[in-house]
């Protein structure tokens, strides 16, 4: 038998309720633009009308978005979501999210035309979040990330990655004041912080052919917002008497569900 445990830090991703247009908008732009191009930040409006007509819950479609008018001409025909995405998959069922052979040029950013995966999805993955609602942890952000809240910045990218500019050699940035964070603010409107408040578990038990997994969301002291349809059970009674230090926000096992 065999196990292994890994810990990744959801404070270090954007809260995916909370990022604000023109920060969508312009990473949207940045996963279009093809290497080597100069990326126009119109380009990303599509992905964020499309976006948002597909969580709100009106009829009324937004100049570069779709609504249910749209998905039911499609074959399977289906409808809009009317409510926050809490998938990373839901993605697949949005337009020009996912690869559409009438507009090549602009869809499958996420999804190719086989429905893997795109680079572009495995970059937003790491750096969303469907749990933390605070702000952005920036010692363990993705490289993704990281270059985008540096503007797609080299040299301010290499200067951020080399450390802190206070605190006497510190590998990671302790102070969310710290002079080299400026210039990551001036980019965008992301609230950044330099302290871990959420993790994952991803618990893996091999014996054979076999294997057992186990998701889990821990945080300190968050909470986890009510979903419709959702029953959310009071906290145990026992739980403070327990002096265990992480409240469980969602806890998933042998399937990957923990978005």
């Amino acid at each position: 038998m065999t196990w292994s445990v890994r810990l990744i830090d959801e404070s270090a991703k954007i809260p995916i309720s909370k990022v604000k247009e023109k920060d969508l908008v312009a990473l949207f732009a940045v996963m279009q633009a093809e290497e080597d191009s100069l990326m126009d930040e119109d380009d990303g409006q599509p992905f964020y009308d499309s976006m948002m007509d597909w969580v709100d819950g009106d009829d009324e479609e937004r100049d570069e978005g779709a609504e249910d008018q749209y998905y039911e001409d499609l074959d399977p025909p289906y409808f809009t979501h009317g409510k926050k995405i809490n998938s990373f998959e839901e993605f697949r069922m949005i337009k020009v999210f996912a690869y559409d052979s009438e507009e090549p040029d602009r869809s499958g950013i996420f999804f190719d035309g086989r429905g893997v995966e795109t680079e572009n999805m495995r970059n937003f993955r790491e750096s969303f979040s469907f749990f933390n609602q605070g702000a952005v942890n920036v010692n363990n952000a993705s490289p993704f990330l990281m270059r985008f809240l540096c503007g797609d910045d080299e040299r301010l990218y290499d200067e951020f990655m080399e450390g802190p500019s206070v605190g006497g050699g510190e590998a990671f940035y302790t102070n969310p004041n710290d002079p080299g964070m400026s210039p990551l603010r001036a980019n965008s409107s992301i609230p950044l912080s330099t302290e871990v408040k959420m993790f994952r578990v991803e618990v893996t038990v091999n014996r054979g052919l076999a294997n057992f997994q186990l998701h889990a969301i821990l945080s300190y002291g968050g909470h986890l917002a009510a979903q419709a349809g959702k029953v959310i059970r009071p906290p145990s009674k026992k739980g403070p008497n327990l002096g265990y230090p992480f409240k469980v926000l969602s806890i998933r096992e042998n399937e990957n569900l923990v978005d």
